[in-house]
């Protein structure tokens, strides 16, 4: 299958259709040349060959037209698909088998895509649920937020030590938890250093540290509140280690997953251990 524009093939139709009419009359003209005209039989096969070139013209005419209005407009019918992504009711394999041979194939890769991000969706699912059982059996009194506060994670230790739900904090916003606690401010001061920020909490006369999480773009996407007052972790970013070709370890600064910069964590409880 090739695709074309609609716009060409219109210029290609007309231009072929023109030029064999073009065609014709030279050829009707080159026989009607007065040297010959006085014969009959020139004069015929110029008329047969005026004939003939406007039947062609005709069948080429027809043709093009004909494979115009079977068509398809793929970029029409493909925005369709991204505008109703989404949409319970919408089933995109309508819409790719009007595009015939390229609508099947596009429709095998919707296929994979489909099932691979089924499968991405399952390890993420279970990486969170690990995270969860990980931090949640900690000691150490510490909570995991998003970027907007809310409250992701808690472990042991912070629920004993504060004496709290653990249900009722879960999805509730950690500015909540104090006044002195406001998330742009610490999220400001990350960007700017790239290493943890201390928060005093003047009700509480206390010092958390907060650390935060960078995602691969390096920007931070969680942020890990440490209520020990031990400097249990590392005031640097929490940066996963990675190997290189050779397999020597090497740091990514400001750039690593959720997953990665609590799997730092872990290494470095051990390591304190």
């Amino acid at each position: 299958m090739i695709i074309v524009s609609k716009r060409n093939i219109l210029l290609l139709g007309f231009l072929t259709v023109l030029t064999v009419l073009v065609l014709g009359v030279i050829g009707y003209r080159f026989f009607l040349h007065p040297e010959l005209a006085s014969q009959l039989g020139f004069k015929l096969t110029a008329e047969r060959f005026l004939f003939i070139a406007v039947v062609v013209a005709t069948i080429l005419a027809l043709f093009y037209g004909a494979a115009l209005m079977r068509s398809r407009n793929v970029s029409r019918e493909i925005e369709k698909m991204i505008e109703h992504t989404g949409s319970d009711d919408y089933k995109p394999e309508v819409s790719l088998r009007k595009l015939g041979r390229l609508g099947r194939q596009i429709s095998r890769l919707y296929t994979r895509l489909n099932e691979l991000n089924r499968k991405l969706v399952l390890r993420i699912g279970a990486q969170s649920s690990l995270i969860g059982f990980l931090v949640g059996n900690m000691n150490q009194p510490i909570l995991i937020t998003d970027i907007l506060g809310r409250i992701q994670y808690i472990s042991k230790g912070y629920v004993e030590k504060k004496k709290a739900s653990r249900s009722e904090l879960l999805s509730d916003f950690v500015e909540n938890l104090s006044a002195d606690i406001v998330t742009q401010s610490i999220l400001s001061k990350a960007a700017n250093s790239h290493a943890a920020v201390d928060v005093y909490l003047e009700k509480e006369k206390e010092q958390i540290t907060v650390h935060p999480v960078y995602n691969r773009d390096g920007d931070v996407s969680y942020l890990v509140f440490d209520f020990s007052h031990e400097h249990f972790f590392s005031r640097e970013a929490l940066v996963p280690e990675t190997r290189d070709a050779e397999g020597g370890r090497q740091h990514r600064p400001k750039k690593d997953s959720f997953f990665g910069g609590i799997g730092a964590i872990f290494r470095r409880n051990g390591k304190k251990g």
